[in-house]
């Protein structure tokens, strides 16, 4: 009922303001029938997180439950029903993730993107040297041998998006700012955009 209130209130697509929700699911907690592991992929299907972060029960020592609630859901059990529900979160992220193709969004801008900073990453690991707010040996924006530079950003909602930063502007200008885009694809949870 919180989740159709939310929806009717808060879910406004039309105007690039999706509800989207993630949670954290525990399963094979004690007592954890098959049934009320069935309700668990039922609400998934309803709710349709963007993203969930799903675990297997195991006890903790030092809570109150710790010596107090028989672990009576055996080890394979629980590892087959976390899997099995996470693959039921990737098919509805992914699905989460198509629906947004086509619309736009105000994203606030946080930095170069995780598949630019692999990129520049040199050999030998190590700590990166920082100067004048960039890590050394960091390319300069967009030039005819290294292509745009990949940005990543967020919507209100949380939903990851990357864009190509455009040409002749330089990265550090566009972090911390909100920028206009629309979504052209989408792979997992990433949304490629182009800015507008």
């Amino acid at each position: 009922e919180f989740i159709e209130r939310a929806k009717a209130h808060l879910h406004q697509p039309e105007i690039g303001r999706p509800l989207t929700l993630a949670s954290d699911i525990i399963v094979g907690f004690c007592g954890e029938t098959e049934d009320d592991f069935r309700q668990t992929c039922d609400l998934l299907e309803h709710v349709r997180f963007k993203n969930n972060f799903i675990f297997k029960y195991s006890p903790r020592p030092g809570t109150t439950a710790y010596g107090k609630i028989e672990d009576d859901v055996p080890h394979e059990v629980k590892k087959r029903r976390c899997n099995e529900l996470m693959a039921l979160q990737q098919r509805i992220s992914d699905e989460v993730s198509r629906e947004q193709v086509g619309l736009e969004f105000d994203v606030f801008v946080e930095g170069v993107s995780a598949r630019e900073r692999k990129k520049r990453k040199q050999p030998g690991g190590g700590v990166a040297l920082t100067v004048g707010g960039r890590e050394a040996g960091e390319p300069e924006p967009e030039t005819p041998e290294t292509g745009p530079v990949q940005m990543s950003a967020r919507t209100d909602g949380d939903l990851i998006v990357v864009f190509d930063c455009p040409p002749g502007a330089a990265p550090d200008d566009l972090v911390g700012s909100m920028r206009r885009v629309r979504v052209d694809a989408a792979r997992g949870l990433t949304l490629i955009a182009s800015l507008l």
